[in-house]
């Protein structure tokens, strides 16, 4: 669901700045986000262990390794 900004802030999906006015949605995790980010944040997420619940490296060993 997305809404007008009314209120400047910072978006979390690309750490630029939210002017009034501007078409927004609620992040998932928290936070507003721009429904087009000018300039996106690129995705560092790795998979994580289902044993042991870390994030894997990039060899993919974790801390049940």
């Amino acid at each position: 669901m997305s809404f007008e900004a009314k209120f400047p802030s910072e978006c979390v999906g690309c750490d630029e700045g939210v002017k009034a006015g501007e078409v927004i949605a609620f992040a998932t995790g928290g936070g507003v986000v721009h429904l087009v980010c000018p300039n996106p944040l690129p995705d560092v997420s790795r998979p994580v262990c289902p044993r042991c619940f870390q994030e894997q490296s990039v060899n993919g060993s974790c801390g049940c390794d």
